[in-house]
Formats: structure tokens, C-alpha cells, sequence
């Protein structure tokens, strides 16, 4: 059950000095998990998403044909 708004979720965490703790310290306050935290964060622009890795392998075909 989330205790607080989005909005004051992510006004909250805007105003940490220490912006990871602050995660836990959330997620702990509203009783969700930190990946809750950090979707609500994203969503309320406060957060960048992380950008997976590609997983493919590099394409060397083209440092060959020169």
C-alpha cells in the first residue's frame, strides 16, 4: 500500500543529498520494493531508466571487406 503520491515520491527523492539511499528509504516507507520506487521515479521524470547493454555480438564483416 503506498503511503505517499507519486509526485511527493519523486519531489522527495529530487530534494536527497543521497539519492540511492533515498531509494531504499522510500521503497521502506511506502512499503513497496525498490523497483517500485525507481518505475515510479522514472515515470515521474525524476529518474533516467537504465540502458541495457546490447547483447549481440559486434559485427567485424566490415573491418574485413577493407
Amino acid at each position: 500500500m503506498m503511503e505517499m503520491p507519486n509526485e511527493e515520491i519523486c519531489r522527495n527523492y529530487k530534494q536527497a543529498k543521497h539519492k540511492q539511499n533515498q531509494i531504499k528509504i522510500l521503497a521502506d516507507l511506502n512499503q513497496v520494493s525498490v523497483d517500485e520506487i525507481r518505475q515510479i521515479l522514472i515515470d515521474g521524470g525524476a529518474l533516467r531508466p537504465k540502458l541495457k547493454k546490447e547483447t549481440a555480438a559486434p559485427d567485424y564483416s566490415v573491418l574485413l571487406a577493407a
